[in-house]
């Protein structure tokens, strides 16, 4: 399949994916912007494909920025040390220091949200568990930086803000996780 150009105006995107698409075709789309609404009008067509890739071409996503981190450091599991009154913990890690520029862990971003849900190490590694059975061996980490969407602002104001994506090799799947939250 050639490339084409679509405004949606003379030439709907919609209409020639209902035209060409088979199932198990392999497509790639390059566009600023996808909403929840343009899948859902395309629901049917992209679930049918047997691969998709969207390229977002709008800089601004092209400035996130990213680093790669140790699987192990990604799914470490503090221990608790000591429980105070009133239900804060302290850990065997210290805990970032947002003011500082610190990026939050995701440990800490799951253990210590800012409404409080009680939730142990033990639940994390049971999470954890769940979204990569096979351990850390076989993934691939990386920290983001959040200045690339105003969706991490709030965060940015007291509690910290993360952004990982996570890849399974063995699996074959991918995940992203985000964080941000305030008061």
């Amino acid at each position: 399949m050639t490339p084409d150009f679509f405004d949606n105006r003379s030439r709907i995107l919609k209409d020639d994916m209902a035209q060409r698409l088979r199932s198990g075709d392999r497509i790639s789309i390059a566009a600023a912007y996808f909403s929840i609404y343009g899948f859902q009008e395309l629901r049917r067509e992209l679930e049918a494909c047997g691969e998709l890739r969207f390229i977002y071409t709008e800089p601004t996503f092209l400035s996130a920025q990213a680093h790669p981190i140790s699987p192990e450091e990604f799914l470490f599991a503090p221990i608790v040390v000591r429980k105070i009154k009133g239900g804060s913990v302290i850990y065997d890690r210290p805990n970032p220091d947002v003011d500082a520029g610190e990026q939050i862990p995701y440990w800490y971003a799951f253990l210590e949200p800012p409404q409080w849900f009680g939730c142990a190490p033990d639940d994390f590694r049971r999470v954890n568990n769940a979204l990569f059975p096979e351990g850390a061996g076989e993934l691939e980490v990386f920290e983001w930086t959040t200045d690339w969407s105003n969706y991490f602002d709030a965060g940015r104001e007291w509690w910290g803000t993360a952004c990982w994506s996570v890849y399974d090799r063995r699996l074959d799947r991918f995940a992203v996780l985000f964080a941000s939250a305030t008061d």
